[in-house]
């Protein structure tokens, strides 16, 4: 392999199955000696056969391109030749390979049988943490020139260009790694492991890392910045790497006075486009010269890592130190070193032994230990159980990896770090241990953090679903068949006691959570158990009354769940004691690692238990709201308790703000003086709050639009099935009067996929593809494919977090369609709570709360729109009720300032969008 030389092949096919229907319309051939090009072969060929107008459409390769081009038994010969003596490499191999085989053997040669590399999995090891590995997006991440994806010509170059540039990270790898992972792959596809035995290494980045046990580290850099040699020369860097934005110079100034003044709270309204993020780091960084310390805490991971990627670095360019900042999750997203080092000792398929090679080389690379950096959609393997982390107190404090576990690290970092970065749920969660730190809160994206304290508030105890986990828990240790604890007794790996009691509070769990289940039942729901009613609230003085007359009962499970969860901590430092001494065989193992999961199962489901002592039921009851739920009609219908805050302001108030010397609240929104005024009251802000507001620099009156269709049906009195037949209706004329990137935001998942059955069976399906949330993919995986760059117009029919979080600049979006106002489900339990309490206060619960809260939801689904100041994009609003109804211009006044507004009746809506596109 030293010696050889590389065939880097691309085929394009009349389709993928390989079943002898589907021909060759173009083959490729780049030759790669070394780290060089020597040479290329190009050849359309002429199948014999119609080729698919999509496969024409995905190539770019006609009917007519082909029709003058040799057959493939005229250039079988040549490419048979071509072929001896070199290594063939593909991305996908499986296919290319086998699919070039069959149709030389077909023609009258002998397969090939060569040796063979596939980048695809290649590229998976070395770039762990890349989004996608198809050939066009890694070329786009490697910043490899791409000129026609789906060409096999241009394919196969950028696939010779990656091949180079995979050899050469290997050279880069620390040797202990390379051994490592050569060691292990004999799972990959043909002899792609065995670049790893071939490629020199650079012995002198070794000094970079360090190996502890089976795991190759990149060393900490733990160098401290000087402070002390910041001077005002980032104001000319400012200059020339910024455009001047006056509304971001206004808001540096403000929140550079408001850190130096009294005032301990400021809400700052600074819309998109003028700067927000760099407006307040700037200032804060420059204070933290003089010792004042941050916490920013923003919606999401994917947001938190945005910062620490892509903010912090613009900032780090014109300062002339770097501020020490740190990020923060809950423990889960970590990797447990020490569990990880166990599970490569074990017997693996060959899918999780490559998903181990990836985080060996990820592990040599990430600096935080965070799992979300690897971007893997396959976190329900096995191994991932396994290797996650859960807190420092599950921690073996003799292993060789607690010193450099990365949750034990963070801790101490976290007290040196100038800013900590977190998210909102993080932060509701741990605000307590940050009191004696003396930070400034900054919280971005506050608009948020509402709606997150208020779900992060509403838990859920299934009684039905812990008497189920309870008995297979039972079942799996005490067993006659199979193995069982008495073996583990026998085996002196637990002691007869341990087990005992560990059975006895089980059962206890196993026994009086059903009694507590039923006479619920039976004092709640039976009486309306005729009524189809699937969901009860329940007054907290009756409430109470019941669980005081069942303090035993309660008091007896609660004690078990204290002692399983202080037992466990114990057991589990054991086991690996065990595992560390090799005293485990696999029945041992397994039995250990089936009992913790299940074990955990069942303690998360009981963690909210606590909140139904009488002690707590009596301090919440005016603040929290509690009910349950029975799907009555549904076969096996589980009880649920539900748990949820009436408002987050008093939680914010007593249990975050004050463990902050200040508070500052960033919002992207544009607010009404109804929704400021809601929106302030529910994140606990007084009238000292300073207020600041900001003009957008975006040119809305030029680049956007929004056109209401005036004559569309009423949604509040519309059949549902004429309703489903008006929005597919109205989706095809939206989709025929343009092909740009479209969005359509949804407030039901029910409706998305009525609407998507309808749209794949139509004609739009053949030139557009139709992506559609929880349907084709998960939330993630379709907002992966709408991000990347398509042959196809997308269409992409979205709810939840698309209204509000994710970023789609420039032609990723220019056509966003709302299909109704988005108010909340009244029927819900939670909400009908809500709006009852608003009432008995003397409010009015529409007014106040549900039509704040959709003005804001609606707010962030137009901001999706325009994101640059090059984006030009047109909003369709498809209810006419903004029109109709006396509540729609708190709507209008929420919108941009200057954003151009048509009503329009539906007949004129195609040349509406033609004319807005045409402009």
């Amino acid at each position: 392999m030293k010696k050889k030389t590389f065939a880097v092949v691309d085929l394009e096919t009349t389709g993928t199955k390989m079943d002898g229907t589907n021909r060759i319309i173009q083959f490729s051939c780049v030759f790669v000696e070394g780290y060089k090009i020597v040479n290329k072969f190009n050849t359309l060929v002429n199948p014999q056969c119609n080729v698919p107008s999509e496969i024409q459409h995905l190539t770019g390769i006609s009917q007519t391109d082909l029709r003058k081009a040799p057959i493939f038994e005229d250039v079988a010969g040549t490419i048979y030749a071509l072929l001896q003596d070199t290594i063939f490499v593909a991305h996908n191999i499986q296919f290319d390979y086998r699919f070039l085989n069959d149709e030389l053997e077909r023609v009258g040669y002998p397969r090939l049988d060569l040796s063979g590399i596939d980048t695809v999995q290649l590229s998976q090891i070395l770039y762990p943490c890349m989004n996608s590995y198809r050939l066009q997006d890694l070329a786009q991440s490697l910043k490899i020139v791409h000129d026609h994806p789906h060409q096999a010509d241009s394919d196969a170059l950028v696939t010779a260009k990656l091949l180079i540039k995979l050899k050469q990270k290997i050279q880069k790898l620390p040797y202990t790694l390379v051994i490592q992972l050569s060691k292990m792959s004999n799972v990959l596809l043909y002899e792609t492991g065995d670049l790893f035995n071939v490629i020199k290494r650079n012995k002198t980045i070794e000094k970079n890392y360090i190996k502890v046990g089976k795991i190759t580290l990149h060393k900490q850099d733990e160098t401290i910045e000087d402070k002390s040699n910041l001077n005002n020369s980032w104001q000319k860097k400012w200059a020339e790497k910024f455009e001047k934005r006056p509304e971001q110079n206004q808001l540096i100034d403000d929140v550079y006075k408001e850190l130096r003044g009294a005032n301990k709270t400021a809400f700052f309204e600074a819309p998109t486009g003028i700067g927000k993020t760099l407006g307040y780091l700037l200032p804060c960084t420059l204070q933290s010269i003089h010792g004042q310390k941050f916490l920013i805490s923003t919606t999401t991971n994917a947001l938190q890592n945005q910062l620490i990627e892509k903010e912090f670095p613009k900032l780090n360019n014109i300062l002339s130190y770097k501020p020490n900042v740190v990020s923060i999750k809950g423990s889960q997203h970590y990797i447990d070193l020490d569990k990880f080092a166990h599970t490569l000792d074990l017997v693996q398929n060959d899918y999780t032994k490559m998903v181990q090679m990836r985080i060996l080389v990820w592990l040599s690379e990430t600096k935080t230990g965070d799992l979300d950096e690897l971007q893997l959609t396959v976190k329900q393997l096995p191994l991932f159980d396994e290797i996650v982390h859960h807190g420092i107190k599950g921690l073996n404090p003799d292993s060789m990896y607690y010193k450099y576990d990365f949750v034990q690290r963070r801790s101490q970092e976290i007290k040196n770090a100038d800013f900590i970065v977190t998210n909102h749920a993080y932060l509701l969660k741990h605000a307590s241990e940050f009191q004696k730190l003396n930070r400034v809160l900054i919280i971005d994206e506050a608009q948020q953090l509402v709606a997150t304290t208020l779900q992060n508030n509403n838990q859920i105890l299934d009684l039905d679903e812990v008497k189920i986990l309870a008995d297979t828990l039972l079942v799996k240790m005490e067993s006659c068949v199979s193995y069982s604890f008495n073996n583990l007794v026998k085996q002196n790996l637990i002691t007869e006691a341990e087990y005992h009691k560990l059975l006895l509070h089980i059962r206890t769990i196993d026994h009086q959570v059903p009694v507590i289940r039923d006479d619920l039942y039976f004092n709640f729901i039976q009486k309306k158990n005729n009524l189809g009613i699937n969901e009860i609230p329940i007054k907290f003085k009756r409430l109470f009354g019941f669980f005081k007359s069942n303090v035993n009962i309660w008091k007896k499970i609660d004690n078990s769940i204290k002692f399983i969860n202080k037992k466990n901590q114990s057991l589990y430092q054991h086991f690996i004691e065990l595992l560390d001494n090799n005293r485990l065989d696999n029945q041992s193992f397994s039995l250990f690692k089936s009992y913790f999961k299940l074990c955990n199962q069942l303690l998360d489901l009981l963690k909210n238990w606590n909140l139904l002592s009488v002690e707590e039921l009596e301090h919440n009851q005016d603040q929290s709201l509690i009910w349950l739920s029975y799907p009555v009609n549904q076969e096996g219908a589980h009880l649920r308790i539900h748990f949820g805050l009436f408002e987050a302001s008093d939680f914010l108030t007593n249990s975050v703000y004050k463990q902050f010397t200040k508070v500052f609240l960033f919002s992207g929104n544009h607010f009404s003086k109804q929704t400021y005024s809601y929106i302030s009251q529910q994140l606990g802000l007084d009238l000292k709050t300073s207020h600041y507001v900001y003009k957008t620099s975006f040119d809305y009156q030029k680049n956007s639009k929004l056109v209401v269709i005036k004559d569309a049906p009423d949604v509040s009195y519309s059949a549902k099935e004429e309703y489903i037949k008006y929005l597919v209706h109205s989706i095809k004329q939206i989709c025929h009067a343009q092909n740009k990137q479209t969005m359509v935001l949804f407030n039901s998942n029910e409706v998305i996929e009525k609407v998507y059955n309808c749209l794949i069976d139509s004609s739009l399906n053949e030139n557009w593809e139709i992506l559609a949330q929880g349907i084709t993919g998960s939330s993630e995986k379709v907002k992966k494919r709408f991000i990347n760059d398509s042959n196809f117009s997308q269409l992409l029919l979205a709810t939840g977090t698309f209204w509000e979080g994710i970023d789609l600049p420039q032609k990723k979006l220019e056509t966003l369609v709302i299909t109704r106002l988005p108010f909340q489900a009244f029927q819900s339990s939670y909400n009908q709570i809500r709006y009852r309490k608003e009432e008995q206060k003397g409010g009015n619960a529409f007014n106040d709360i549900s039509l704040p809260e959709a003005v804001m939801r609606f707010t962030q689904g137009i901001g999706r729109l325009i994101r640059t100041q090059n984006d030009k994009g047109l909003a369709i609003l498809l209810d006419s009720r903004i029109l109709t109804r006396n509540y729609g211009q708190e709507f209008f006044k929420s919108l941009p300032n200057k954003m151009p507004v048509d009503k329009i009746i539906q007949d004129n809506l195609e040349s509406t969008i033609q004319s807005f596109f045409d402009k």
